[in-house]
């Protein structure tokens, strides 16, 4: 669990590094951070605002048990109709196919991005 534990401290610093200065410049939602974190108990919860700026991919995972064992992953906003399904339908295939123990929240994003 401490092993787990410091991966996924350390993917959180990457993804702070990665989305955490986006201060959108126009058309997007100014001075809304495209990334928030936050933990409530044991469980964590990453969003990330998707490129489209109406959908927002949410991550949860128990601390201490990811990335040995899959997050859980959504893409929330506005959908049309069967749309969110496929997307939805294909994020969980994407997940089921992570490596364990590997961070992998980024390839998670990735992947919703090819979906929508």
């Amino acid at each position: 669990p401490e092993e787990n534990s410091e991966m996924a401290r350390d993917e959180i610093m990457a993804l702070e590094a990665i989305f955490g200065d986006d201060e959108e410049d126009g058309g997007g939602r100014a001075g809304t951070p495209k990334i928030a974190i936050r933990t409530e108990g044991e469980e964590v919860r990453i969003s990330i605002r998707m490129e489209d700026d109406t959908k927002t991919l949410d991550v949860r995972y128990r601390s201490g048990r990811y990335p040995s064992r899959p997050p859980s992953a959504l893409v929330i906003g506005g959908w049309t109709p069967g749309h969110g399904t496929r997307v939805q339908r294909g994020l969980a295939a994407a997940v089921t196919a992570l490596d364990p123990g590997a961070p992998a929240v980024y390839e998670i994003y990735c992947a919703a991005a090819e979906l929508l």
